[in-house]
C-alpha cells in the first residue's frame, strides 16, 4: 500500500469513526430517555390509578422525550465541539496537555540534541515541514506520540525515559514510527478521536454530578418527608447515568480499538522500510517490554490519548479494549528470531553513547543534472529510504551554525526566511534591501542581508531545507505576525515588478503551512473534485512547470506535451510557456489540492514527466517539483537523495 493508498485509508476510517460514533450517540439518546421515561413512570406512581405505559402514555409524554433527546444530543454535541475548540492549536496542545516541555534546534543537552536531530533529519528526509519536538519530562518509561490535523501543525512527543534510554537506532526506529503517523494522515483522525469521544465521556461526568447533587440534597431533607424525598429522586437518576456514562467509556474504548490496533503493526512497517533497520525498532520494544514501567504514563489525560501512544499507555487498555497489539507481536513481526525469555533489563543511558553528530559527509557535491524514473518518485512519497537519510544528513550538516541558532527563534526565523526571496541582481537587491529597512528597520536589514549572502554560498538547493527547518519557529508567530510577514514577502518578491516561479511557490509554501497550522482545520473539503473535471487547472500547472529550466521554446513544448500526454490529455496548441499567470496558478494549486490520494499520484507522476520529458532534471527542477508538491500536501523526499 502506497502513501495515495494510505491517505484515502484514512480519510475512509474518519467516515468511519463518524458512523461509529452515531451509533454509540443513538444508544446513549435512547437509554437516556428510556431512564427518563422510567424516572417519570415512577412519578406518576398512585395506588388508586396505576400507570398504564402504552402507545396513549407515550404520546402524552412525547414532548419530555423530545426535549430528553435534543438536550443529550445537544450535550453530547456541546462536549466534542469544546474538546476539538481547546485542540484547535495543533499537535503542540496535545503535547503541552501532557506536561510537554518543548525543545529547539539550538538544544545543548546531549541527548536532547539527538533527538532534535533525528526528527530533522526525518523531516527533509520525508519532505515535510519539520514539526515541533517536545519531552515529557516527568516520565520515566519509554513512550511517544505524534499529534496534528496536519503536517504543518503536527508535533511529536516523546517521554524522558525514551531520550535517555534509548540508543540513536533505537530512536529513530520511534520517530519514523511516528512520522509514518503523521505522512499517513493517522494524526489528524486521532485528533479528531479526542474532540469526538469526549462528548461520549462527558455522560458520564454528568451522572458522577448528579450523584454528588443528590446525596447532598438528600443529607439535607428533614427525615419526616422521606416520601417524594427529590434528593432521592436524584441519586437515582444519577447512578442511572453514571452507568450510561460507562457506557460511554465503553463505547470510547471500542472505537479507539477498532481504529487504532491495526494501524501501530503499519507504523513498525513504515518505520522499518523509512529506516531499513528493523533491529532499531525492535530494540525500543524489547527495551519497554523489559521494563518495570514499560510505556505507561502517569499523565492525568492518558486514556484521552491512549490511541494516539507508541506503546500502550494505560495498564485498563487490554484485551477487548487494547489500541495496540501486543508488545510480543509487534517484536516478532521486526525479529523473528525473539525470545520473550532473553529480554534484556532496562539499565544504563543506552542514548547517550550513541552516535549524536549526523551521518555522511557534510556539504557533500550534489550533481546538478540527474536522471529520475516517475514511478521511483511517486513510490517514495510517504517512504523514504536510506538514501533520502543519508542526504538529508549531508544538508544539515552542511547548513552553517548561524543557521541553525537563527531557526530556533521566531524573530530570527523571520529574517531567515525574508533572506530565502532576495534577489541576486543588484539594482532589484538594493530596492528589496530599502523596502525592509521602511519595514523593520536597519538592523534587521542587515541580518537579512548578511542571511542571504551566506545562503548564497552553500547555493540555491538549500533554499527549501532552509525554510523547512524555519517552520517550528514560524508556526510561534501570532496570525498578525504571519500576515505582515507574507505582505513584506510578496512586496519583496514584486519589487522588480515581476514575479518568478521559486518566488511564486516559496510564498504559496509559507502561505499553506502558517495557514495550516493557525486554522489546522481549515481546507478540509468533504467532497474531493476528480482529476479529469480539473482539466484547466491541470494545463494551467503543467504549463507553468514545463517552461522552467527548458532550454528553448521547443523543449518546453516536449516538455508540457510529456505531462498532458501522461494523464491522457490532448495537448492542443500549446502557449507560451514562459509566460505565467500566477493568479489562475495559485487558484489552480488550491483546487488541485482538493484531489484524492489517486488523482494526485496521477498528478505527480505527470510533474515529473514534464521535467523529465528529456531524460534528467536539474537541481532546480528537481526541489521545484518538492516545493509544488508540498503546497499540494503531497511529501516528497528529496529528488536529488
Amino acid at each position: 500500500m502506497n502513501f495515495f493508498e494510505r491517505q484515502d485509508r484514512a480519510r475512509r476510517n474518519t467516515r468511519r469513526l463518524v458512523v461509529y460514533f452515531v451509533l454509540a450517540t443513538v444508544l446513549i439518546v435512547l437509554s437516556v430517555t428510556a431512564v427518563v421515561g422510567l424516572a417519570a413512570a415512577y412519578g406518576e406512581r398512585n395506588p388508586r390509578h396505576p400507570v398504564t405505559i402504552d402507545a396513549t402514555w407515550f404520546a402524552s409524554h412525547a414532548g419530555l422525550f423530545l426535549l430528553t433527546a435534543l438536550a443529550t444530543l445537544g450535550f453530547i454535541g456541546f462536549g466534542s465541539l469544546s474538546r476539538t475548540a481547546s485542540l484547535r492549536s495543533g499537535g503542540g496542545a496535545v503535547a503541552r496537555e501532557l506536561g510537554g516541555t518543548r525543545i529547539t534546534p539550538d538544544e545543548q543537552n546531549p541527548a536532547r540534541k539527538r533527538l532534535m536531530n533525528v526528527v530533522e533529519e526525518m523531516a527533509i528526509a520525508s519532505g515535510v515541514p519539520v514539526p515541533e519536538v517536545y519531552i515529557l519530562e516527568q516520565e520515566t518509561s519509554i513512550n511517544a506520540f505524534a499529534a496534528g490535523f496536519k503536517p504543518a501543525d503536527a508535533a511529536v512527543a516523546v517521554t524522558r525515559g525514551a531520550v535517555e534510554r534509548l540508543n540513536r537506532d533505537e530512536l529513530q526506529g520511534v520517530i519514523g514510527h511516528e512520522f509514518s503517523h503523521i505522512l499517513n494522515g493517522d494524526t489528524r483522525l486521532n485528533m479528531k478521536l479526542i474532540g469526538v469521544l469526549y462528548g461520549i465521556l462527558l455522560i458520564g461526568l454528568a451522572g458522577q454530578m448528579l450523584l454528588r447533587v443528590g446525596a447532598y440534597s438528600g443529607m439535607g431533607y428533614s427525615r419526616r418527608n422521606r416520601n417524594g424525598n427529590p434528593g432521592m429522586a436524584m441519586l437515582v437518576i444519577g447512578a442511572v447515568v453514571a452507568a450510561i456514562g460507562f457506557a460511554g467509556v465503553f463505547f470510547g474504548r471500542l472505537i479507539k480499538a477498532a481504529v487504532s490496533r491495526q494501524r501501530e503493526f503499519l507504523a513498525d512497517a513504515s518505520s522499518v522500510q523509512f529506516t531499513r533497520n528493523p533491529l532499531g525498532l525492535a530494540g525500543a520494544l524489547k527495551k519497554i517490554a523489559g521494563l518495570k514501567e514499560g510505556s505507561l504514563l502517569h499523565a492525568r489525560k492518558t486514556e484521552e490519548v491512549s490511541h494516539m501512544l507508541f506503546g500502550t499507555g494505560s495498564r485498563s487498555l487490554s484485551g477487548l479494549f487494547a489500541t495496540h497489539p501486543p508488545l510480543a507481536e509487534r517484536i516478532r513481526a521486526l525479529d523473528p528470531s525473539f525470545n520473550a525469555s532473553l529480554l534484556e533489563t532496562a539499565g544504563g543511558d543506552d542514548g547517550s553513547a550513541a552516535a549524536i553528530g549526523f551521518t555522511g559527509a557534510a556539504g557533500a557535491a550534489r550533481p546538478e543534472r540527474f536522471p529520475v524514473r516517475p514511478d521511483a518518485v511517486t513510490a517514495s512519497v510517504g517512504n523514504p529510504g536510506d538514501t533520502h537519510f543519508a542526504y538529508a544528513a549531508r544538508v544539515l550538516g552542511a547548513i552553517p551554525a548561524s543557521f541553525r541558532e537563527a531557526a530556533s527563534h521566531p524573530a530570527t526565523a523571520a529574517l531567515l526566511t525574508v533572506s530565502l526571496v532576495l534577489g541576486r541582481e543588484p539594482k532589484n537587491r538594493a530596492r528589496q534591501l530599502v523596502l525592509i529597512d521602511r519595514v523593520w528597520g536597519s538592523e534587521r536589514r542587515a541580518a537579512v542581508e548578511r542571511f542571504a549572502v551566506e545562503a548564497e554560498t552553500l547555493g540555491r538547493g538549500y533554499r527549501l531545507p532552509l525554510l523547512d527547518l524555519t517552520f517550528p519557529s514560524l508556526k510561534r508567530l501570532s496570525e498578525d505576525e504571519v500576515g505582515r510577514l507574507l505582505d513584506l514577502m510578496q512586496h519583496l518578491a514584486a519589487a522588480d515588478n515581476r514575479i518568478d516561479f521559486f518566488e511564486f511557490i516559496l510564498l504559496r509554501m509559507l502561505q499553506t503551512h502558517l495557514v495550516d497550522s493557525i486554522h489546522p482545520e481549515a481546507g478540509a473539503s468533504v467532497r474531493r473534485p476528480r482529476l479529469q473535471r480539473l482539466k484547466d487547472e491541470v494545463v494551467a500547472l503543467l504549463a507553468a512547470v514545463a517552461g522552467i529550466g527548458a532550454e528553448n521554446p521547443a523543449a518546453a513544448a516536449a516538455a508540457y506535451r510529456a505531462g498532458l500526454e501522461a494523464l491522457g490529455l490532448e495537448a492542443g496548441a500549446a502557449k507560451d510557456l514562459g509566460d505565467i499567470d500566477y493568479l489562475r496558478l495559485d487558484r489552480a494549486l488550491v483546487r488541485l489540492d482538493g484531489l484524492g490520494g489517486r488523482d494526485k499520484e496521477r498528478l505527480l507522476d505527470a510533474l515529473v514527466r514534464t521535467v523529465a520529458s528529456d531524460g534528467t532534471v536539474t537541481l532546480e527542477e528537481a526541489e521545484m517539483i518538492r516545493a509544488v508538491c508540498d503546497t499540494l500536501h503531497v511529501p516528497v523526499p528529496p529528488l536529488a537523495a
